[in-house]
């Protein structure tokens, strides 16, 4: 199969994954030694195991790593950090370079050339609080509510934390706290463990703390 060929059947694709290659391959038995050398050419990127894509820089990015993140992995949805980020709760220091999200299936991380995708896993009765969003791309994605980000972000810190005034302003430097629902952070009480109904707390004082 030609470049040009492949490139124009794909340039409108998300992603392009192991069922796509196969119904090519079905017609170019040689089609897998062209996607290894077009990829060592840099003209596709390999994301993960049998997914590409057309290399952004030379064919334009038609999709933001948040709504990737959702088709690399399907029952998933951004959270911590990005989404946290996304809307300014906290600072952006990754500009889209790393995802992080949630999802019902096993902690992964997919580290590629078009950036880092951190997955943690959840119980599926806490997999919940997002809803449906469009990147700049009008691309859809899943995207959790500004209280279950930090929520989630609290809870899977790779450290065991207290809950704290003071982590919530220095470590996690939260910001536009006047933002946050009390009513959507006090509906999550019970649904994870004991610790984080404190941290629930802890976040409506230093809401209203800071919002005085």
């Amino acid at each position: 199969m030609k470049w040009e060929a492949f490139r124009t059947a794909t340039q409108n694709l998300d992603l392009i994954d192991a069922t796509t290659l196969a119904q090519f391959a079905r017609e170019d038995r040689g089609l897998y030694n062209q996607v290894s050398l077009w990829t060592r050419q840099g003209k596709i990127r390999r994301l993960t195991n049998g997914r590409y894509i057309l290399n952004p820089v030379d064919y334009g990015k038609t999709i933001s790593n948040e709504a990737l993140s959702s088709r690399l992995v399907l029952d998933s949805y951004v959270s911590l950090q990005t989404a946290l980020a996304h809307y300014r709760l906290i600072p952006d220091i990754s500009h889209g370079l790393v995802v992080t999200a949630v999802t019902r299936r096993k902690t992964r991380i997919f580290t590629s050339p078009v950036g880092k995708f951190i997955y943690h896993h959840i119980r599926t009765t806490a997999f919940c609080g997002f809803t449906t969003v469009t990147d700049p791309h009008a691309k859809p994605y899943r995207l959790a509510t500004r209280e279950k980000s930090l929520l989630d972000a609290l809870y899977f810190w790779p450290e065991k934390l207290r809950p704290s005034l003071d982590f919530l302003e220095e470590g996690l430097r939260l910001q536009q706290v006047e933002t946050l629902s009390m009513r959507e952070l006090r509906a999550w009480k019970g649904k994870f463990t004991p610790t984080m109904d404190q941290w629930i707390e802890t976040i409506i004082e230093f809401k209203k703390e800071n919002t005085r």
